[in-house]
């Protein structure tokens, strides 16, 4: 399949998902899966974890895409200390069918570079949750080092979608587009699974180039309600019926490391 070079950059910054985040297909706006796992590693083996990971078991996961079996893989930090875990992997698929498969087959493990003991991150890591999701909308500005994810449940998922796709996501691309904001990237994904009343039912990901550029989104201090059209957007949007109670949890993620599909 031919893309060019700017589809090709988008490609690679959607798998930024972390964040979880995550590859955009040469068509724009075609859907993709992804298979979220969280991690809960020892603070004091990080450096070895994020090694092991990057040099062992990022080339496992090129192998599968070299394959045709996926379409990125994700690995990014959690910046503070609060939760239940402190890494998150994303893997991306471009088909709910491909999660029928297993892609871990011996001629992909061929591709590690040691022995699977000397490789392996089970004795400093443990998984404490994980999560698929399917994407609804996104929109790329360039590159984004920082992720804010941003966890809800709306009473209305369907009203959530329709009004971030139609309002919110378009005003932010505008002005991220002009430069008046520091946002870098906005993706919206239907959580699928694990469907609970604990858990959340949809994501948003803002991307930043900078960590404190994501701080300060995180914590609402870079409302811009001086921006062109942020009147007109506020007075037509029904947030405040469908999701009531906001977003249930914002976590910041670094990316660490990633690797995509040629």
């Amino acid at each position: 399949m031919f893309c060019n070079q700017q589809q090709l950059d988008m490609k690679k910054i959607m798998l930024l998902a972390i964040v979880l985040t995550m590859a955009i297909p040469a068509k724009a706006q075609e859907t993709v899966y992804i298979y979220m796992q969280y991690r809960q590693v020892d603070p004091s083996q990080s450096a070895e974890f994020e090694r092991r990971e990057i040099e062992y078991w990022s080339k496992v996961a090129k192998a599968a895409m070299d394959k045709g079996d996926m379409l990125g893989w994700v690995l990014a930090k959690r910046m503070d200390q609060g939760g239940n875990h402190n890494y998150v992997f994303a893997n991306v698929f471009s088909s709910i069918e491909d999660f029928d498969e297993n892609i871990w087959t011996s001629d992909v493990m061929e591709a590690l570079p040691v022995s699977v003991e000397e490789a392996s991150t089970e004795g400093m890591s443990s998984t404490v949750g994980d999560m698929i999701v399917r994407s609804e909308a996104y929109w790329f500005n360039g590159g984004n080092k920082y992720w804010v994810w941003n966890y809800g449940q709306p009473d209305d998922i369907q009203a959530f979608i329709d009004e971030n796709k139609t309002l919110w996501g378009p005003w932010f691309k505008r002005h991220s587009q002009e430069g008046n904001i520091p946002t870098k990237s906005w993706e919206l994904y239907r959580v699928l699974a694990p469907a609970t009343s604990k858990h959340a039912t949809v994501l948003t990901i803002d991307g930043f180039d900078t960590y404190s550029d994501a701080i300060q989104h995180c914590g609402g201090v870079l409302l811009p309600n001086d921006l062109d059209g942020w009147e007109d957007v506020v007075n037509s949007s029904k947030m405040d019926e469908i999701m009531p109670e906001g977003f249930g949890a914002r976590v910041v993620y670094q990316r660490i490391h990633s690797v995509y599909a040629d």
